[in-house]
């Protein structure tokens, strides 16, 4: 799929245990997909934010339903960051 739209030489997907591999990843992050267990979040996102380019794009999965308390504490940490204040 990649090779067909061209950008099969920009896009390094990574799959696996982010908190494990948060550490490892470079910096300059353009789009993050975040899902994984929704108590990981916030931590995660404290991890990988110094990591993020401007005007990253950021796809948290499952965050409508069920709204527990961890979606509504990764949501006030993702509005608390200067960068994605609206």
């Amino acid at each position: 799929m990649m090779t067909q739209v061209g950008s099969a030489g920009h896009v390094d997907f990574k799959v696996g245990d982010i908190v494990k591999m948060v550490e490892t990843l470079p910096s300059g992050l353009d789009v993050i997909f975040v899902g994984l267990g929704k108590n990981l979040f916030a931590p995660c996102l404290e991890d990988f934010y110094p990591k993020l380019n401007p005007g990253v794009i950021i796809v948290a999965d499952n965050m409508l339903r069920p709204g527990n308390e961890e979606v509504k504490h990764y949501g006030g940490a993702i509005r608390a960051r200067p960068a994605f204040r609206a």
